[in-house]
């Protein structure tokens, strides 16, 4: 009469999984803002993250699609057989090898139809957004064939005719693309009905209406799969794998996850273990295997198989799951650079993902704001090389000291009051700061400066100085 209570082992990995999301914080394990937004959606979490974040980009509709797709494990028909019906053993007339290769041609046309049919809804980065075209066209065919969709009177019969028309010419299972469009419609009315509440910060209930209330999208564009594809990888931000190299040793996983050899197809799992793509799998080439990919699951036969895999850039790791990733203190080089649209000094921090320690590109971050001392002096040095005040820019030629010295432990003479100077309370960090001690002391550095400046560029020095009068936009 009750139900059986789960296992440590499946809470423990369930918790995982809502920390890989975002959902719980790992330190205090509470649920977080986009937990409290996930939560009102009433499906699994992974779909759930995937509809937060697919309506702040305007592709709700796209993947409401993909995740009813899942309601059905296959959306196309098998495969005709290749063995013929019509043999008959009795037949003694002759005409039994006649019917038998008209069979045989027949079925073999049927076969060439159907490939052709699987081939038309694949997409050479995603098999998720293969199965999204292809519920998102069932859709679009059924409220928008031709000019019949502005037709006031629809008949049902008409609408059954169409959908039952487009199954056949792409052979799909009428009662998977039932189940499909039912799902659809379900999340439809549960995101209408919801109550007025804020989901994550760019997103409200009030904006979901208002898309679920416009025509069914067209296919969607480039720029909208890259897109799609960044949510699909939020959505499976522990179901990652990369591609090994030949020879390479794959350590096992942390369950039952088991290790291997990597190259040939090869690929490590985030979490530790090897698999490979399925063979249906429109990634399973390999001109077509990527460096890095996300998978829904993982399937057992004779080797470990991954399914529903979509094309991944590493460098979207470290944008959506930024919880995996961990980040090194600010690099030597790449040098940090001012980023004057923040105007603020920005390091590269090298970067690794997941409990393997994957490293990913280089990421440019904000320096560190507790490391004062370290910015002002890169503040110091981008500001003598014309890459803060661009006037400035005329004068490096002719400094006496190299900029990229005012980083090193040990300075030179000229340069310790320069550094001094830059350096007095709270420090000179930012370009608006500068600016207000100009404001307030048109000499401001002006002494400090000329000692750095060759004769012969000093009087050109003191007759712009300040440099700028207002902030460049």
């Amino acid at each position: 009469p009750f139900p059986t209570p789960p296992s440590p082992d499946a809470i423990d990995a369930a918790t995982k999984t809502l920390e890989a999301l975002g959902a719980v914080d790992r330190t205090t394990a509470k649920i977080t803002p986009l937990g409290e937004g996930m939560a009102s959606f009433p499906v699994s979490p992974r779909f759930a993250r995937m509809l937060v974040l697919a309506n702040q980009h305007h592709c709700l509709r796209y993947v409401i699609s993909m995740v009813a797709s899942f309601a059905a494990e296959s959306l196309f028909l098998p495969a005709p057989s290749s063995s013929s019906s019509t043999d008959d053993p009795n037949d003694t007339e002759g005409g039994g090898e006649v019917m038998d290769e008209k069979e045989k041609r027949k079925r073999n046309q049927a076969k060439s139809k159907h490939a052709l049919a699987l081939r038309r809804w694949q997409h050479p980065c995603s098999d998720l957004l293969g199965r999204m075209k292809v519920v998102a066209a069932y859709l679009w065919e059924m409220k928008n064939k031709k000019n019949k969709s502005k037709q006031k009177n629809k008949s049902k019969k008409t609408i059954g005719g169409r959908a039952r028309a487009f199954e056949q010419n792409n052979f799909l299972r009428p009662k998977s693309m039932k189940e499909v469009v039912a799902v659809v419609r379900q999340l439809e009315r549960i995101m209408e009905n919801l109550a007025d509440q804020k989901i994550s910060d760019q997103t409200t209930i009030a904006s979901i209406k208002k898309e679920l209330s416009m025509p069914p999208p067209p296919p969607p564009s480039l720029k909208q799969e890259k897109i799609l594809r960044q949510i699909i990888t939020a959505g499976l931000m522990d179901r990652v794998a990369r591609k090994t190299s030949f020879g390479e040793i794959i350590a096992p996983g942390d369950g039952d996850e088991v290790g291997g050899e990597g190259g040939r197809g090869a690929y490590e799992l985030v979490r530790g273990g090897v698999a490979y793509i399925h063979p249906s799998s429109s990634l399973f080439p390999p001109d077509r295997q990527p460096q890095y990919v996300a998978f829904f699951e993982i399937v057992e036969t004779s080797r470990r198989y991954m399914k529903a895999v979509t094309a991944i850039e590493p460098r979207w790791l470290t944008i959506v799951g930024s919880d995996l990733c961990t980040d090194s203190a600010p690099l030597e080089q790449p040098m940090p650079v001012y980023d004057p649209k923040k105007d603020a000094i920005f390091c590269f921090v090298r970067t690794t993902f997941g409990p393997r320690r994957w490293e990913l590109p280089h990421r440019k971050l904000p320096y560190p704001s507790e490391k004062k001392t370290e910015i002002v002096r890169h503040f110091a040095r981008l500001l003598l090389s014309g890459k803060i005040v661009k006037a400035l820019g005329e004068f490096c030629p002719y400094l006496s000291i190299r900029p990229a010295s005012l980083v090193n432990p040990i300075l030179p003479r000229k340069a310790k009051r320069f550094l001094s100077t830059l350096t007095k309370g709270e420090g000179v960090k930012t370009l608006s700061q500068l600016l207000e001690l100009w404001q307030k002391d048109p000499k401001f550095l002006l002494d400090e400066y000329l000692e750095l400046v060759q004769w012969q560029k000093q009087d050109r020095l003191k007759s712009m100085w300040p440099p700028v009068t207002q902030r460049r936009v």
